[in-house]
């Protein structure tokens, strides 16, 4: 038994559902028949269906041949009323086409949005003009699709006899009917009534013929919708990248930029999507070069991958994604380059792959950062969430499951401009917790900071016949040289330089470790052979991946001798004004590490009223200006001489200014700076 229903809308569209009760099956199925597609469902689809009209109540745009709905708005989705007819050789010539015998190859479209993906073949159509449109005048055919290269048309006229048009990509813009991004075709008014339209289709992309007809008002007003929509997105993205860039040049933090980048990429593979691109390139080659998506689509997914990369921080929150991505971003850009080499559709099959597996890779490490709590992430899922609801209902869209009509044509660049929209905010979000974090560190560093100074002499010794003057100059807020002062009498002073590898507050910790061990070595010998032995053999123990050089002199004044002993430092330096000499001490002895070290030797050496005694560290030696060039023992050694009559402190302030000079332009030293000038009275 079978039933019709013909049901009317509150907007008063109207669409029919037929009911029958098949003998062979015992429970009730459905046919539910809009925008020319017929679904057997169970019961509940209907109403379903039934509610997506309420919630998109421009459902009427969709063409059915039993409504005549669209006939008041002035257009129709020709969908319904197409035979196709698949030529797989490309060999069919129109006059094959339309002979008696060839009539059989045609068969009736039941889809609203005919969809082929990418083929060889080439594609018949014919369509004869719905009654409601037959004696319309100032009729309209558009393709709804810019990417097509072949489009042509054969018009019958008054006579019965047809005209044939070209139209696509791959011809000259200029030659279009309407200089529009999609083909658009004028339909002759001195036309056959019934005879039937013929069009035939050819293309390197996917093949999909969206065909829709409209009154000349209609597409005029649908022409100021659609430059108001699209002009509003693309405004959008445009303010949006300009905004985020100004932010970068503000902030000068990298994944600004990269979110700039895959802006920009979003909006060139859109153009070129939506055939704006091609219009654009046409104003300075027509035809323009119409084979561009590869390249754009390549393009956006390094941009995507990159800026997912930065944003996500995926090198220490997910290393095997972002090992992953780095993996794909090599797929793309050697995608790029195959595109030169390979055909087009072979370049968009494999685009199409990498898109399909950059996909998992996004969500699974937005997701795994997500897990470990990383607050911007939150934004990063949800705008990307967006963007597959979209596009799922773009898919829904195209295989008519929803109705094709304003909000459902622009889904996609709805969808991306809320992902957009996300993305800035978290990025934003991103920026302040960078800022937070950058507080944080900036408090403990200057903790830290403090620290460290109270392990630096703060005054001078008071040791009778000596005067001395120290300069320390931190790389970073703090670091890892030492210096220190033993007063073992009035007339006998010990003196400890030590310098640890790196940089920071790593560094720094380790120094004040060497602080501790150096304070319970001198309060049991005063003996520098007996003081460099026992700190290696508490430090060494504790010094994985570091090495510390060390110079501990002992200078008696009542023997007027000098004991010195080194752990793979720099030499002591002593200056004797009376014989005009420089003269070097450098024991032997190893920098202290986890390595076994080997004996340390001590050096004595007499010395004179006026002697200069100086330590330094390599920062000074290895100081380096723009060129890359260090300062040097040569350098240095000869600002002693030159400058040997200057006192501690002077002699201190002219070799800062010298190192300061030669680094120019550069406001900081390289590496950690302390120096000790010792005069004997």
């Amino acid at each position: 038994m079978s039933y019709y229903f013909l049901l009317k809308n509150t907007t008063g569209e109207e669409f029919t559902v037929f009911i029958s009760t098949p003998k062979k099956l015992d429970k009730r199925c459905i046919m539910y028949r809009t925008d020319g597609m017929e679904l057997r469902l169970q019961s509940i689809v209907i109403f379903v269906s039934l509610f997506l009209f309420t919630l998109f109540p421009e459902g009427g745009h969709s063409a059915v041949p039993v409504s005549s709905a669209d006939s008041n708005t002035g257009y129709i989705h020709l969908g319904p009323y197409l035979e196709i007819f698949e030529d797989h050789e490309k060999n069919f010539t129109f006059s094959r086409i339309i002979s008696n015998r060839n009539r059989k190859l045609f068969s009736q479209n039941t889809i609203h949005s005919p969809s082929f993906g990418f083929t060889g073949s080439a594609f018949w159509v014919k369509f004869t003009l719905p009654p409601d449109m037959l004696h319309k005048k100032n009729l309209l055919l558009e393709l709804d699709y810019p990417l097509m290269d072949h489009a042509d048309i054969y018009v019958p006229d008054s006579r019965g006899e047809y005209t044939e048009k070209q139209y696509g990509s791959l011809k000259p813009f200029a030659s279009r009917d309407l200089q529009h991004r999609n083909i658009v075709i004028k339909i002759p008014d001195d036309r056959t009534g019934g005879a039937p339209f013929y069009l035939r289709f050819e293309n390197e992309d996917r093949m999909e013929f969206p065909l829709i007809l409209w009154s000349e008002k209609a597409f005029r007003n649908n022409l100021y919708l659609e430059q108001f929509i699209l002009g509003l997105y693309y405004g959008i993205m445009l303010v949006m990248m300009l905004y985020n860039l100004f932010i970068f040049f503000s902030v000068r933090d990298v994944s600004y930029l990269y979110y700039v980048l895959y802006i920009l990429a979003m909006g060139i593979f859109q153009l070129g999507q939506n055939g704006f691109l091609y219009q654009l390139l046409a104003m300075f080659r027509d035809p323009p070069p119409v084979h561009f998506i590869p390249l754009t689509q390549g393009l956006l997914i390094a941009g995507i991958l990159q800026f997912s990369q930065s944003y996500l921080n995926t090198k220490e929150y997910a290393k095997k994604f972002h090992l992953a991505m780095d993996i794909l971003k090599a797929c793309a850009l050697v995608y790029i380059a195959l595109f030169f080499v390979l055909g087009y559709t072979v370049s968009i099959l494999i685009g199409v792959g990498i898109t399909f597996a950059v996909i998992p890779v996004i969500m699974g490490s937005g997701i795994t950062v997500v897990l470990k709590k990383y607050r911007p992430s939150y934004y990063f899922m949800a705008a990307w969430s967006v963007m597959f609801v979209a596009g799922f209902l773009f898919l829904l869209r195209v295989i008519a499951v929803i109705p094709h009509n304003t909000f459902t044509s622009y889904i996609l660049h709805i969808g991306t401009t809320i992902e957009v929209i996300l993305l800035s905010l978290g990025l934003g979000d991103r920026f302040n917790l960078i800022r937070e974090e950058r507080e944080r560190i900036s408090n403990e560093l200057k903790i830290a900071k403090e620290i460290q100074s109270a392990l630096i002499p703060r005054g001078i010794p008071s040791v009778k016949g000596i005067t001395t003057h120290s300069e320390y100059i931190p790389m970073e807020e703090v670091g890892g040289d030492l210096f220190d002062y033993h007063v073992i009498s009035d007339r006998c002073l010990g003196v400890l330089v030590a310098d640890v590898s790196g940089h920071g507050v790593p560094a720094a910790i380790v120094a004040s470790m060497v602080k501790v061990a150096f304070s319970l070595q001198v309060n049991h010998t005063r003996n520098p052979r007996e003081v460099m032995t026992g700190m290696s053999n508490i430090l060494s123990r504790d010094l994985a991946g570091t090495f510390i050089t060390a110079c501990y002199v002992c200078i008696d004044l009542e023997t007027g001798k000098l004991s010195l002993a080194r752990c793979g430092h720099l030499p002591l330096y002593i200056f004797s004004p009376r014989k005009g000499t420089l003269q070097q001490l450098s024991p032997a002895g190893s920098f202290i590490s986890i390595l076994p070290m080997r004996e340390v030797e001590e050096e004595h050496i007499v010395i004179s009223k006026s002697d200069r005694i100086i330590m330094i560290t390599d920062g000074i030696i290895e100081c380096r200006n723009r060129w890359g060039d260090i300062y040097g023992f040569q350098r240095f050694e000869g600002l002693i001489q030159e400058h040997a009559a200057m006192n501690p402190r002077a002699f201190s302030t002219k070799l800062i200014d010298s190192l300061s000079a030669w680094c120019f332009p550069a406001k900081n030293f390289d590496d950690d700076i302390t120096l000790v000038v010792i005069d004997i009275e």
